[in-house]
């Protein structure tokens, strides 16, 4: 989960906004480089997974707090 917070911060550091400004600004118009789409593609699945890592986790959570009782 780390890692993956990590290169989420990374890419909104270096482009200085979010997935969602980055989408609207480079991609959406069409006229992008394949390294722009390379990049939203990579940030996107960042993002996904470490919503889907987070998910899992509180899951988990819930069932060791249950197995505590």
């Amino acid at each position: 989960m780390r890692e993956l917070r990590a290169l989420v911060r990374y890419y909104q550091i270096r482009y200085g906004m979010s997935a969602e400004e980055f989408y609207a600004r480079k991609i959406k118009d069409q006229d992008h480089t394949w390294d722009d789409e390379e990049t939203y593609f990579d940030w996107t699945s960042t993002l996904q997974a470490a919503e889907e890592m987070g998910k899992e986790i509180i899951s988990l959570e819930e069932i060791l707090a249950r197995a505590d009782r």
